[in-house]
């Protein structure tokens, strides 16, 4: 599995806490097939305590769903001391975080003690991501800026300002060869890494969260505030075909280690497995009661995960849709996951501030760090 098997949701506002209700709801697991307008109830879960839930429905739930950030998200649920840029070094060593603040860390993965700091960004960094060798962190935020920086001087190496909007996410390719930026400007722009030469401008009608390389480089993936995503021709710089399908803003998305599918997260509630042949859906996998912020593969690719304004994750059976098995621990919504390069780990962090290392195979939290 590649080093950048994650996606890192990258949002701009800090604001206070919301509320969380303590009550247990009981509620029924929801699974949606792409191709039908038949609702199926699989499996009844209880909600633990603490996790609130939704009285919006989502897409799943709701043919009519519209999505409205105001109704949804009434209160606001972003603090300013969340965790809103997350990342696991490829050699299995580090940790990247990113705070609302600007602040950005380097922190040790056994032992989550801070190893340096980097400073440079004025807002909130929403993203950080190392490059194939994990010897450069690259990082994007509110400022409008994307950097480089050393991650053993933990130097700022250089410093990019070509977009005129907040910088959602960074990417590196996973040859190495690029790397790329998104924007709320509606531009992703990818760079030649070793001259930092502007290789696309990739221009959108809206403003893109993400966007993600395929594993021979042939292909760029975005999606954003459209409600779609665009596959583009890494030679040409052309749009090669739109994936159409969800009601609501998408945060993620990832290309498969084949290159045969994408799974996608958004603010409808769902994510979605999609064929890269045709663009058509798969599958869509129905449960979260908030927006899903990120969706990718598990390392085995057997599984999807996820992670929401719910303040859970959750993973799902690629093959069926089914939840097989819940992480509950956090008390914010998360808007980081990475898989650990072994395969036996997951990160997380989001708005409750805390960064966690989980079994990935049984749910156990094995350490976490409140920053």
């Amino acid at each position: 599995m590649n080093q950048h098997k994650t996606m890192i949701s990258n949002f701009l506002i800090s604001m206070p806490c919301k509320f969380i209700l303590f009550s247990i709801v009981v509620f029924t697991s929801l699974l949606f097939s792409c191709n039908s307008n038949t609702i199926e109830s699989h499996e009844t879960m209880e909600n633990p305590v603490g996790l609130p839930m939704s009285t919006i429905l989502g897409a799943c739930e709701d043919e009519h769903f519209i999505y409205d950030r105001a109704k949804i998200n009434p209160r606001g649920k972003w603090s300013p001391m969340g965790i809103y840029g997350g990342f696991l070094s490829p050699d299995g060593t580090k940790i990247s975080v990113g705070n609302a603040i600007g602040e950005v860390q380097l922190w040790d993965f056994e032992t989550l003690n801070t190893l340096c700091e980097m400073n440079g960004h004025s807002q909130m960094v929403s993203t950080t991501l190392f490059s194939p060798d994990s010897k450069i962190l690259i990082t994007g935020s509110s400022d409008s800026t994307a950097r480089l920086w050393n991650t053993t001087t933990c130097e700022n190496i250089q410093t990019f300002r070509d977009h005129n909007d907040i910088v959602f996410t960074t990417l590196y390719s996973n040859s190495g060869r690029y790397f790329l930026s998104t924007s709320d400007d509606g531009s992703v722009i990818v760079y030649d890494s070793k001259t930092y030469d502007i290789i696309h401008q990739l221009k959108h009608e809206a403003g893109q969260y993400f966007a993600w390389f395929s594993d021979n480089d042939q292909y760029v993936i975005s999606g954003g505030h459209d409600y779609k995503m665009t596959l583009w021709d890494m030679d040409t710089g052309e749009k090669v075909k739109e994936f159409i399908g969800h009601k609501g803003p998408i945060y993620c998305m990832v290309i498969s280690s084949d290159g045969k599918y994408v799974i996608s997260g958004s603010g409808d509630f769902s994510a979605k497995l999609w064929s890269m042949e045709t663009g058509e859906c798969i599958r869509t996998f129905c449960g979260h009661k908030d927006e899903i912020y990120v969706a990718m593969f598990s390392p085995d690719e057997k599984s999807i995960l996820t992670s929401s304004g719910d303040h859970s994750i959750r993973k799902w059976d690629i093959q069926t849709g089914n939840e097989i098995l819940r992480f509950n621990g956090h008390t914010g919504l998360i808007c980081t996951m990475h898989n650990h390069s072994s395969g036996k780990y997951l990160l997380s962090a989001g708005q409750d501030g805390t960064c966690k290392i989980w079994d990935i195979h049984t749910g156990e939290i094995l350490r976490s760090r409140k920053w």
